[in-house]
C-alpha cells in the first residue's frame, strides 16, 4: 500500500487556475486589492502571508465565497490540512452544486489517509460535474489506494495467497512509474488501443515553434495513438511557444469562446494576460510529461496534463497543469485551464 505522502503526490488538487462557477464570484471579490495580493502571495509560495491577508479580509466579508476558497487553498498549501478541510467542508455545504470544493476535499482527505471520506467527496464531485477531469483522476487514485488496503489485509489474513501479493505489487509498480521525474514517461504508458499519449521534455522557445508537427520537441507518440492526439499536443506546444515568444495575439487565440476566466470577465482577463505576458523582458516555457486523456462527452473534449516550467527575468516556477481542449472548426481550443 502506498504511503500517504506517495498518494498525495499522485492526487491532483485544483487551485487558482480553476474556472470557478459564477456563483462563487459574488460582488467581484477578486477585484478587491486584498484578494489580488493574496492571490499573488499564493502564486509566490508565501502561504502564511496570504492566510493573514485573507483572514483580515474575511473579518468584514465573512461570507465571501471566493475569499473562503482562497483561504482554504492557502491553508492546504501551508500544510494545515485540518483547517483547510474545515473551510472546504463549510464551503461545500453552502454551495451544494459546485464540484470544486469537494474535489479539494477529496485530495485533502486522501493526503491525511482518510480514503473513505476522500472517495465520498470525489464521488459527489464527479456526480455534480462528470466532465471534471482532475476529480475523475483523483477518484481513480483513491480507488487504487483502497484496493491496496484491501489487498494488504487479504495478504495478512492469507499469507500464502500469491495472487493477492502479485496484484498489490502490480499496483505499487504502477504508482512508482506514475511518480517518475518529468521527461521520463512510465514504461508502457500508452499500450495498444490506448488513447493516452505521453511525451518527453518539450522546450517551447521561439525556435521550437518552427519545428514540424511530426517532430516537435522530441514528442514520442505510441503507434496506436490517433493523428488527432499529435494535433492536440501540437496545439498545446503552439500555446506554450506563443507564450514564450510573448506573442500575445497568438497566445490568446489558443483559447476558445467557451473558455471562462476565474473571477473576471473575458475582456478583463485578456487585458490582464496581455500585461502579464508582455511585461517581462523574456519568458521561457518548457513543458514535459504530456498526457492526453479523452473526455466522454458530445463535444469531443480532451484533457492534456503536463509539467510546466516557467522562467522569466524576475520569477520562475514549476507546476503541474491541465488544459481541457475542444475541437472547434478543425482546431483545438483551450476551454479550461487548471493548476493542480
Amino acid at each position: 500500500m502506498p504511503t500517504r505522502k506517495h498518494v498525495s503526490r499522485i492526487l491532483r488538487s485544483t487551485g487558482l487556475g480553476l474556472v470557478m462557477a459564477a456563483s462563487l464570484n459574488a460582488g467581484g471579490a477578486l477585484a478587491q486589492n486584498q484578494l489580488e495580493n493574496a492571490r499573488t502571495m499564493i502564486d509566490q509560495g508565501r502561504y502564511r502571508a496570504a492566510i493573514t491577508q485573507i483572514e483580515q479580509y474575511l473579518t468584514e466579508n465573512s461570507q465571501d465565497p471566493q475569499a473562503r476558497f482562497l483561504h482554504a487553498l492557502a491553508l492546504a498549501r501551508a500544510g494545515d490540512q485540518g483547517r483547510a478541510i474545515e473551510v472546504f467542508s463549510k464551503l461545500a455545504a453552502d454551495f451544494p452544486d459546485l464540484a470544486e470544493p469537494r474535489n479539494n476535499l477529496g485530495v485533502l482527505f486522501a493526503q491525511t489517509g482518510q480514503y473513505d471520506n476522500a472517495r465520498q467527496a470525489l464521488t459527489e464531485a464527479v456526480r455534480i460535474d462528470p466532465n471534471h477531469g482532475p476529480a475523475q483522476e483523483n477518484l481513480g487514485d483513491v480507488h487504487v489506494a483502497l484496493a491496496q488496503q484491501a489487498y494488504r489485509e487479504a495478504a495478512r489474513i492469507e499469507n500464502d495467497n500469491r495472487a493477492v501479493r502479485a496484484k498489490n505489487k502490480y499496483l505499487q509498480a504502477m504508482l512508482d512509474n506514475t511518480d517518475k521525474p518529468a521527461g521520463k514517461p512510465p514504461i508502457a504508458s500508452a499500450q495498444a488501443g490506448s488513447d493516452v499519449v505521453s511525451s518527453g521534455t518539450a522546450s517551447s522557445s521561439a525556435s521550437a515553434s518552427a519545428a514540424p508537427a511530426s517532430d516537435r520537441s522530441g514528442v514520442q507518440i505510441n503507434a496506436s495513438a490517433s493523428r488527432s492526439n499529435a494535433e492536440i499536443i501540437a496545439a498545446v506546444e503552439d500555446w506554450a511557444s506563443a507564450w514564450s515568444r510573448q506573442d500575445v495575439d497568438a497566445y490568446l487565440a489558443s483559447y476558445g469562446q467557451a473558455f471562462r476566466p476565474d473571477g473576471m470577465s473575458r475582456s478583463a482577463w485578456e487585458t490582464q494576460r496581455r500585461d502579464r505576458v508582455s511585461r517581462p523582458d523574456f519568458i521561457r516555457i518548457e513543458i514535459s510529461d504530456v498526457r492526453v486523456t479523452p473526455v466522454e462527452n458530445e463535444q469531443g473534449d480532451v484533457n492534456v496534463a503536463f509539467e510546466q516550467a516557467y522562467t522569466a527575468d524576475n520569477y520562475s516556477d514549476q507546476e503541474r497543469k491541465i488544459l481541457s481542449l475542444r475541437p472547434v472548426d478543425g482546431q483545438w481550443k483551450i476551454i479550461r485551464e487548471t493548476t493542480p
